[in-house]
């Protein structure tokens, strides 16, 4: 269950707004959408929110959709200077509560004794935040390298071709998403990737392989 709703948050999806594009294999991470009552098409490729930079890799279709495109559509505009104030906002856990108060005292010199042998940092000053925020302290770790995102490289074609991004969702939607899962559950599942950090590296070595193999069917089978 923990695991399956961790691998659930890394799948995400780009959609282009199109002005025409180029022809899509039948096995692809892009898909075409047409119909005769649309002006123009728009493509809507899926994306994978962690993977390492040797990995993340835009075809020759992608990017001839990216460049035949008027705007780009993300899960949010991360162009939009108030993103960071409310998605900060948004991430501190209710009231006065505490990671502390999520954990036995035991987990919790666990957790910190791991973030800090394996990460270099101290738990301390997260202690306000809810729990699904320290997997993206620990990815890193996870990988075995600096992760990067699909998100981040659209958004870098967005700046040099001088594109429009728009955001899909609110900030408070895509926390929704987040905040439908328990924070309880939440504190388990963070605690599972560090107990079973070389179990949780292989599963997502395998996640990110069959993303990168645009192998849909195990795909869906792993999310």
């Amino acid at each position: 269950m923990h695991r399956k709703r961790m691998w659930y948050c890394a799948i995400s999806f780009v959609m282009f707004l199109l002005i025409g594009g180029p022809s899509l294999p039948a096995q692809s991470l892009l898909w075409k959408i047409e119909g005769k009552d649309l002006p123009a098409p728009s493509y809507l490729f899926g994306t994978i929110h962690a993977i390492c930079p040797a990995d993340a890799v835009l075809g020759d279709a992608v990017l001839s959709a990216v460049d035949s495109t008027a705007q780009i559509a993300l899960e949010l505009d991360l162009d939009d200077e108030r993103l960071l104030v409310e998605v900060g906002r948004l991430s501190f856990l209710p009231g006065d509560s505490t990671l502390k108060d999520l954990y036995t005292e035991e987990d919790f010199a666990r957790l910190d004794r791991w973030i800090q042998d394996s990460v270099g940092v101290s738990i301390q000053p997260m202690l306000a935040f809810r729990p699904l925020w320290l997997v993206g302290l620990l990815m890193n770790k996870i990988l075995g390298c600096k992760a990067t995102s699909y998100e981040q490289l659209f958004m870098a074609i967005a700046r040099k071709q001088g594109k429009e991004v728009i955001g899909i969702e609110s900030p408070e939607e895509q926390m929704q998403a987040f905040s439908s899962i328990p924070l309880r559950e939440q504190a388990a599942m963070v605690l599972e990737m560090v107990d079973h950090a070389d179990s949780t590296r292989a599963e997502f070595q395998r996640l990110a392989e069959a993303y990168t193999r645009q192998d849909l069917d195990l795909l869906r089978t792993l999310v």
